[in-house]
């Protein structure tokens, strides 16, 4: 047996075995040792890369495209993120979350002014849409600065506010008689200066109207 291998033991058998250990011990040592310098860009498939492997600390996500099933992620119902603002009614001024008419109207008592801003003032908008501005609501009214800006109507404009009910039952309504704050108190009567000019009040919508800050 040791003479048959000594036989065939030439030089070109030991140099091919030793040929093939460094083949195959290089290709071992080049893939324990490459880096990213060695790897020529955009040389590596997609599909190369293990599922699930590259976390967002390795992605820019400004560089990342739309995800095509997502192109209506930003809308609701179809309406887009501006259709969506609320807004008041033509014809109102924003103030402090409710939007208040920008004329006053004739002077009512105070449940005259209440039934009128419920049934008429805003018809298009739903029954019971509108209301009286409370106080606050008024006052922002009557503080706005420009051109466009409310005036106060004189003796003083009803708000929603009540500040007391008598024993006979009737309200007691709260009237801003200046824009600096000063205010009143008047009966819900046809007597006693009971009736004053009001503007009637409701909530924004997102219904296609004027922009609240007009």
């Amino acid at each position: 047996m040791r003479d048959w291998i000594r036989h065939r033991l030439t030089y070109a058998n030991v140099m091919a075995t030793v040929a093939v250990f460094v083949a195959l011990g290089g290709s071992s040592y080049a893939g324990l040792t490459i880096n990213g310098s060695q790897i020529k860009s955009n040389s590596i498939a997609g599909k190369k890369l293990k599922r699930n492997t590259i976390g967002g600390a390795r992605i820019k996500e400004s560089r990342l495209g739309r995800v095509a099933r997502a192109r209506r992620a930003d809308r609701l119902g179809g309406l887009t993120a501006g259709q969506l603002q609320q807004r008041c009614p033509s014809g109102t001024v924003h103030s402090v979350g409710a939007c208040v008419e920008r004329t006053p109207r004739s002077p009512e008592p105070y449940s005259i002014a209440v039934g009128m801003c419920q049934t008429e003032a805003f018809k298009g908008f739903g029954e019971g849409a509108g209301r009286l501005p409370t106080w606050p609501e008024l006052y922002r009214v009557m503080n706005r600065s420009g051109p466009a800006a409310p005036m106060l109507t004189q003796p003083g404009e009803l708000t929603g506010d009540v500040a007391d009910v008598r024993a006979d039952g009737t309200v007691i309504a709260v009237v801003l008689t200046d824009p600096s704050g000063r205010s009143a108190l008047v009966p819900d009567s046809r007597m006693e200066g009971g009736q004053r000019p009001y503007r009637c009040a409701m909530e924004p919508t997102n219904n296609e109207v004027t922009d609240p800050q007009e």
